[in-house]
């Protein structure tokens, strides 16, 4: 059973695994006590209320990331199910790394956001329901990239289609990313497997954000010219969009060893291959 299998994960889990009996349950029309867990053997939940640009009320993003999640495994527990996985995100370790540093699964959890906040809190009480009869698997994602793939990075595939200067230059940032095809591996490789635990999914390296436009650019086929800059305009930018410009120049280092060690996958996918996926029309 997957829930939130309309948004971008879900479609690609579904189209790459057509040997599972997949049953959808839109959880914005469905009301828990009306799901039919009968023939469920596992739960993937996807579906959440996602950070946004302009956010949502604090108490919503607890009452669907944490409370419709908790409810809903425990509802699966108690009707048979056997294994939950819940998408959590690689936010809840804070909103940026020092440099070298990289995050793992046994880093302490500093969440910053109402949205990274509800998905901590969602994975303790989700901790709480884990015996020998039902399995719990926590898989903390950074930004997935692909091709369908919204938000920030069509924007800025949309960019380096258009515009052959940018002023992205430079940047020496590391920021974990995971392709699409990546993280359904390691799903379908914790499903198989059921194994308890929280893990992460990510690329085995980190790219700046220069290095990112730059993948962009030879998968497009495109000559760009990445310039510096200008340090008025990243002052500027800094104070009436500080957000961006955290996303641009700041970094956010994973590392899955660990995760990669315990469930015994080997990435199947380079960062080039993907991000060539990524911009396929």
């Amino acid at each position: 059973m997957i829930t939130g299998s309309s948004g971008f994960i879900g479609q690609n889990f579904i189209k790459k695994n057509t040997k599972y009996t997949i049953i959808p349950v839109f959880l914005r029309t469905t009301s828990i006590e009306n799901i039919d867990f009968n023939t469920v053997d596992t739960v993937l939940h996807l579906a959440g209320l996602v950070h946004q640009m302009k956010d949502a009320p604090d108490e919503e993003y607890f009452k669907i990331n944490s409370d419709l999640t908790f409810n809903l495994a425990k509802t699966a527990k108690e009707k048979g199910v056997k294994h939950f996985i819940f998408i959590s995100t690689a936010k809840v370790f804070g909103e940026s790394s020092k440099s070298g540093v990289q995050f793992n699964e046994q880093s302490d959890c500093m969440p910053i956001d109402p949205y990274s906040k509800s998905k901590l809190q969602a994975e303790i009480k989700l901790k709480t329901l884990i015996d020998t009869n039902f399995c719990i698997s926590i898989v903390r994602i950074p930004l997935v990239y692909g091709k369908g793939v919204k938000g920030n990075l069509k924007s800025l595939i949309n960019l380096v289609n258009k515009t052959s200067i940018i002023p992205l230059g430079k940047i020496n940032n590391k920021r974990s990313l995971v392709y699409v095809g990546t993280l359904i591996d390691i799903l379908k490789i914790i499903i198989e497997k059921k194994i308890n635990g929280v893990f992460i999914a990510c690329d085995n390296s980190a790219l700046s954000t220069s290095q990112l436009i730059s993948l962009i650019a030879d998968a497009l086929g495109k000559k760009t010219v990445l310039l510096q800059m200008p340090v008025i305009i990243k002052k500027i930018m800094k104070l009436l969009k500080p957000a961006i410009i955290d996303r641009l120049y700041g970094s956010f280092e994973l590392d899955n060893t660990i995760t990669n060690q315990i469930i015994g996958y080997t990435p199947t996918y380079s960062i080039e291959e993907g991000i060539k996926d990524m911009v396929k029309r």
